[in-house]
């Protein structure tokens, strides 16, 4: 099967998932590049020299996202990527971006209400994607003010509490719905993930765009969560219980944050000399 007909093929199944204009894009790179070739032709060690120049021009977290594609791709033409063989690229996930409330509020002007509620429900519980778009009716409890966490990215299940804020949006986007119905997207059908990524991709990206920047992604509304919590003088070790850190160097990022600490610090210091 040539590679440009397995393309064909992998966009009619995810086309059920409203295809995105990422995949779209993906898609075309790689027919431009070995549309004509037979799919098994294409080796792992050809596919990382082009990941290797490929990262000189886009991030890596780029690189990676077409990689899935380009393996999603050989699989539907019978071949497969072997991991093994491709250099494992160095995501900078110490990078720190956050909302501030400037650009949160440009975006609750711009944004439709269930959109930007949406939104708001992330910045306020700094779940993670797969986190929230896996929640259903049944994981919120009113009585106690909690959310149940099913699977995460640690795979252990837990039960967190939210403000009342964010237990607002959520009750609102249980109204009407079986404890079994998913809080968003509950009328679609396809993975919560692959919805979650398509709604980030086609209806957040030119915002986040316009008002923050082309480097502004979903998961730094997680960073958000954090980054206000230290700004308001919350311990970095409750902080690392509510972002359920494994350990205090993951959450440690984030005491540049509280120069105030500091400040206090030295007062104390110097009122005991």
């Amino acid at each position: 099967m040539l590679i440009k007909e397995a393309a064909t093929k992998l966009a009619a199944k995810l086309s059920a998932y409203r295809l995105s204009a990422s995949w779209k894009s993906h898609l075309k790179q790689f027919c431009g590049l070995w549309g004509d070739r037979e799919v098994l032709s294409l080796s792992s060690d050809e596919v990382n020299v082009w990941s290797l120049a490929r990262r000189q021009v886009v991030a890596a977290q780029t690189v990676a996202a077409e990689q899935s594609v380009l393996a999603m791709l050989l699989e539907e033409g019978g071949g497969k990527l072997d991991r093994s063989r491709i250099v494992p690229l160095r995501i900078n996930n110490a990078r720190l971006n956050w909302l501030n409330e400037q650009a949160e509020r440009t975006l609750k002007q711009r944004l439709p209400v269930e959109d930007y509620e949406m939104l708001r429900f992330a910045v306020l519980t700094g779940l993670r994607k797969v986190e929230q778009f896996r929640l259903r009716v049944r994981d919120i409890c009113r009585a106690t003010s909690t959310i149940s966490i099913e699977t995460s990215k640690t795979g252990i299940g837990s039960r967190e509490p939210i403000c009342k804020e964010a237990l607002k949006i959520a009750l609102k986007q249980c109204a009407g719905k079986k404890g079994s119905d998913y809080l968003w997207f509950a009328a679609a059908k396809g993975s919560r993930i692959t919805l979650g990524t398509h709604f980030v991709a086609e209806r957040m990206r030119t915002h986040f765009d316009a008002v923050i920047g082309r480097h502004f992604q979903w998961r730094d509304l997680r960073h958000t969560f954090a980054s206000r919590l230290v700004q308001a003088d919350v311990s970095l070790y409750v902080v690392q219980k509510l972002m359920r850190h494994k350990t205090p160097n993951m959450t440690q990022r984030y005491a540049h944050l509280n120069d105030r600490s500091k400040k206090d610090a030295l007062a104390t210091f110097k009122a005991l000399t």
